[in-house]
């Protein structure tokens, strides 16, 4: 199989949240509770997932501003009473670290968190949250990497909101049965698609975030053509980009999201192909103190089985540029330059 890495780290994804829990939880609770304004972000996954969690972040009574590197280091007035997170698997992101270090200018706290314990962004922050585990690969759409970041984020709300982590001892063991189940069971539209096709995803609230990685994911995979908008903002103009060929994919976990997207369903299946709705019920709702969680990794696994069924059913191989499509190495050469460029 083409795509044997990413699959192995889908399903190292169970595990791997059962093995992190006991450190990442005694970590989180070790970092003082923010006195001032909260921000969270970084780039590309490290934006979304923090997007994800906002109903959590809610319930928890902490209002996070998720912000890009870019918008934090050049577009937003920080002050030294602020907490930024910042999150970057390596350490080493270049825009991340221009927004740690702007954070630090000002006297505001940085929370960075990576798996590199002498990274550039560890070096720069107050307070470091390891993430304890090795990455499997930096080569294909993440999965696992983005899981432990949910993890990280989540453990540090509660612990910010004075809570103790209630955790269903099978909880990662419920992540590893909805993968493969996941897995086992593509999608059939998947079937009928070719690599021109356009998937609109759409989603409102933290669902929104997750519809962005579901994008996201698309674009690694084979630089394919994945569209995200707001589900309430999609409908004031952009619905008539939809052709008689697109697939929609409705990211609809509950609240106002799932109300709005179930009225939606029926019309946008008469302007596209198909739509799929992600309300992450495949994952088994075990105690209710971890019921949003559960729908956050619920409809997050079913983006990345969507992506990786499609890569499969496309012959695309994930752990190329643009999935082995022409010219991929161009673009890699040109986003490696870009994404080493310095800032000011």
């Amino acid at each position: 199989m083409a795509n044997s890495t990413m699959r192995r780290e889908m399903e190292a994804q169970g595990p791997t949240w059962s093995a992190c829990f006991p450190t990442l939880a005694l970590a989180a609770g070790a970092i003082a509770p923010p006195f001032g304004r909260i921000f969270a972000g970084g780039c590309g996954d490290s934006i979304f997932a923090p997007m994800a969690l906002r109903n959590i972040f809610l319930e928890c009574e902490l209002d996070v501003q998720v912000a890009s590197a870019m918008e934090i280091a050049g577009y937003r007035r920080i002050r030294a009473t602020d907490t930024v997170i910042l999150s970057s698997i390596s350490g080493g992101t270049t825009a991340t670290l221009a927004a740690a270090r702007l954070a630090r200018s000002v006297g505001a706290r940085v929370v960075g968190l990576t798996c590199v314990e002498n990274s550039p962004l560890a070096e720069l922050a107050t307070d470091v949250l390891l993430l304890p585990y090795k990455p499997i690969s930096r080569r294909t759409p993440h999965t696992l990497d983005y899981l432990v970041t949910i993890e990280a984020l989540w453990l540090l709300a509660i612990a910010w909101s004075k809570r103790s982590p209630t955790y269903d001892d099978v909880f990662g063991e419920s992540i590893a049965t909805t993968v493969r189940q996941s897995l086992d069971m593509p999608d059939d539209i998947v079937r009928t698609m070719h690599t021109h096709d356009r998937v609109f995803w759409l989603g409102s609230g933290g669902d929104l975030g997750t519809a962005s990685y579901g994008a996201a994911k698309m674009h690694e995979a084979g630089g394919l053509n994945a569209i995200v908008a707001e589900t309430e903002n999609f409908i004031h103009g952009q619905n008539f980009m939809l052709g008689s060929e697109d697939l929609v994919i409705l990211v609809a976990t509950g609240g106002l999201s799932r109300y709005r997207a179930e009225g939606l369903a029926a019309g946008l299946g008469r302007l596209a192909k198909s739509v799929l709705t992600f309300n992450g019920a495949p994952f088994p709702d075990q105690a209710a103190s971890i019921s949003e969680l559960a729908r956050v990794i619920g409809s997050t696994i079913q983006c990345q089985a969507f992506v990786f069924h499609l890569a499969e059913a496309l012959h695309l191989d994930v752990e190329l540029s643009r999935g082995g499509r022409p010219n991929g190495e161009q673009y890699a050469t040109e986003q490696s330059q870009w994404m080493k460029a310095t800032f000011p």
